[in-house]
């Protein structure tokens, strides 16, 4: 196997794995606030109070989990595309560029938007969480589990970034012009 192909299998590789992460990340925080709202149930008279808690502590990052959630299943999808491309010589190198360039923008914009959602005092106050069955568990596990869906959406741009770079360097080697190498 020569040294592009290798490369970019690796890199496809990677980009599978860094998708799979992100998208069950994701899910695992989305189940994680079902679960601490069923929770209120046992609150009673003070189930309302905590229902309306943690609608009000999630409103900001849910938007947030879903892109990841979205941008998890987008780098699933591009890793499969283009590691079948790398087999297959019939398809066009376009297209593997086409699906790593919208992975490697949606990646960078999922990290950045985590990122500036992690720095906002208000979002992961702790404070809030005083007030929730469990709070102080269920704090710890999603601050741990935002910053890795962070970190890995990171690792996705480098990469969908480094693919981009061993798609272009696999076109001008030489090799077969309408493969993805």
């Amino acid at each position: 196997m020569e040294g592009s192909k290798l490369g970019l299998l690796v890199t496809r590789i990677l980009l599978l794995i860094f998708g799979a992460i992100v998208l069950g990340v994701a899910a695992s925080v989305s189940v994680d606030f079902n679960d601490a709202k069923s929770g209120c149930d046992y609150l009673g008279q003070y189930k309302k109070q905590c229902e309306d808690g943690l609608n009000e502590l999630f409103k900001s990052p849910k938007p947030s989990i879903e892109y990841a959630a979205f941008t998890g299943a987008w780098g699933i999808l591009a890793a499969l595309v283009t590691l079948v491309a790398v087999f297959v010589e019939t398809l066009p190198w376009i297209i593997s560029l086409g699906f790593d360039s919208l992975a490697a923008i949606f990646y960078l914009a999922g990290g950045i938007n985590n990122a500036v959602q992690r720095s906002k005092d208000d979002l992961f106050d702790k404070i809030y969480y005083d007030n929730v069955p469990g709070g102080n568990s269920l704090y710890t596990r999603w601050t741990t589990r935002w910053d890795t869906t962070t970190a890995f959406m990171f690792l996705g741009f480098l990469a969908s970034v480094a693919a981009i770079v061993l798609v272009f360097m696999g076109r001008r080697s030489g090799g077969v012009r309408h493969s993805a190498v």
